[in-house]
């Protein structure tokens, strides 16, 4: 090997260096990349999960015929100061995004 080319490799070596000390800062900063912590919508952690969970129980609770009144009080029971059934609008805007006109969708 000639001067310029190990100058060269010693440069390209040195920067990957740098990028990788980069990169591990990012991952420190962000975490790993398909991390659970970190949702796809930005909501808050976990909050896809739980809305799908009460939405499957609305659902239920619906399909056995009963009223949204009905469905927010037994909802309210089950989850006490659950922040996303406070109001019976709220439990039925949660069945309205997983099961509304695009049938059954939990992500």
């Amino acid at each position: 090997m000639d001067l310029t080319t190990r100058t060269v490799l010693d440069e390209v070596v040195k920067r990957i260096g740098v990028v990788e000390a980069r990169l591990t800062a990012v991952v420190d900063v962000l975490g790993p990349l398909g991390s659970s912590q970190r949702s796809s919508a930005g909501n808050g952690v976990g909050r896809k999960n739980e809305t799908a969970e009460i939405a499957v129980y609305a659902n239920q609770l619906r399909l056995e015929k009963n009223t949204w009144k009905e469905v927010w009080r037994l909802c309210k029971k089950r989850w006490p100061g659950n922040k996303h059934v406070q109001n019976k609008e709220q439990v039925r805007a949660i069945w309205r995004r997983h099961y509304g006109k695009k049938g059954k969708r939990i992500d």
